[in-house]
């Protein structure tokens, strides 16, 4: 059969075969993820530099954007819930890959807590506080996070984001975990109600079970946080 493809059109596929096996590795290297909320956890220490004690764990979300090449152009954006109307959030704001191949993430961590103002009127028909609306109020500080780079030709990924700060450089957050009821966290629980009996003791459950040091919290002005991240690559086209 005589090849109906002239050197001219030959060479323009060439050209174009070349230029995207070249696309390919720059398509790896950079990905966006999201974080998965029902298997990230925030773990929260307490303590010296000698003695650091967890004194929570809280389920953290949020999305992740990581460049292999050019770490700069990665980001961070994550939130947390915490217990008794409080939430932390993280979005970075600054990127540098330092001399032993991890990323150092810098930006505004962020402390919301919920409030609703009383107003206490005592009398006769005195019944208790009457509460207004809903009030946020936050305060925000400058953090930097130290975590490894990611494989980005991996569907998943866990990594761990960590920080030590004093109490100088975050007083706020480090009195609400201090005061604050802990929950534990529970992953993959699953309940079956079993069938009413003189020996009913109510649901079956099961699931990984986290939480933290159930003692008083130990004296010390550091506080670390670990933000354990299980990713899952989202396509980007």
């Amino acid at each position: 059969m005589k090849n109906l493809l002239t050197p001219a059109i030959r060479k323009t596929l060439v050209i174009l075969g070349i230029a995207s096996l070249t696309a390919l590795p720059a398509l790896a290297q950079q990905s966006q993820w999201k974080v998965d909320a029902e298997h990230s956890t925030a773990w929260i220490f307490l303590g010296s530099n000698v003695d650091l004690q967890n004194v929570g764990i809280a389920r953290i979300g949020g999305m992740a954007e990581f460049n292999s090449a050019e770490p700069a152009k990665s980001a961070l954006d994550i939130s947390a819930k915490l217990p008794q109307g409080l939430a932390m959030t993280f979005k970075s704001k600054r990127i540098d890959l330092r001399a032993d191949g991890k990323m150092q993430i810098t930006g505004d961590m962020t402390l919301a807590r919920s409030e609703r103002d009383a107003t206490y009127n005592p009398g006769e028909d005195y019944r208790g506080p009457v509460y207004g609306e809903s009030v946020v109020r936050s305060v925000a500080r400058n953090v930097t996070f130290v975590l490894p780079l990611v494989d980005n030709a991996a569907p998943t990924a866990e990594i761990t984001a960590e920080v030590i700060l004093g109490v100088e450089n975050f007083p706020e957050l480090l009195a609400a975990v201090r005061q604050v009821a802990w929950q534990p966290v529970i992953q993959d629980g699953t309940c079956e109600m079993p069938q009413a009996g003189e020996d009913y003791r109510g649901a079956d459950c099961t699931g990984t079970y986290y939480r933290g040091d159930e003692s008083s919290a130990r004296s010390g002005n550091l506080m670390k946080l670990v933000f354990r991240l299980q990713l899952s690559r989202q396509n980007l086209g």
